[in-house]
């Protein structure tokens, strides 16, 4: 940002979603652009499983996503849409088998695939009133 002389045009927030204060938000003061996330969305189920270099070494809160591995990112849905502007968007890294519970939740999501085809990005805007 500082190399492109963007300082007062783009405004980065780092936030812990668990203590980002949504709630003193006044619902009408929606002012993020974008809120870009790669979130835990590993199902808690299939953590065992996975190779040794993930479950081993990453930490978990890093990599579990709950039941489903759909916890944190419906958490992000639901909070994070609101603090939109209109226009803003929410991107996020899924595994490619939530597309269909982001679908009951946003029927308008995109998605992008990874580079052997499979849906790993999504893209959400606020609902048009």
């Amino acid at each position: 940002i500082d190399r492109y002389g963007l300082n007062d045009r783009i405004h980065l927030i780092v936030a812990d979603l668990f203590h980002f204060p949504f709630e003193s938000i006044p619902k009408d003061a929606s002012s993020a652009d974008c809120i870009i996330s790669n979130p835990p969305y590993v199902d808690q189920a299939v953590i065992p499983t996975l190779s040794p270099t993930v479950k081993d070494y990453e930490p978990r809160r890093s990599i579990n996503g709950g039941k489903n591995g759909f916890e944190i990112i419906q958490i992000l849905i639901q909070r994070g849409l609101p603090f939109l502007k209109p226009n803003g968007l929410l991107a996020l890294e899924i595994d490619p088998s939530q597309k269909e519970l982001i679908l009951k939740q946003v029927p308008w999501a995109k998605f992008a695939t990874d580079l052997s085809g499979k849906n790993r990005l999504c893209f959400v805007r606020p609902k048009p009133k």
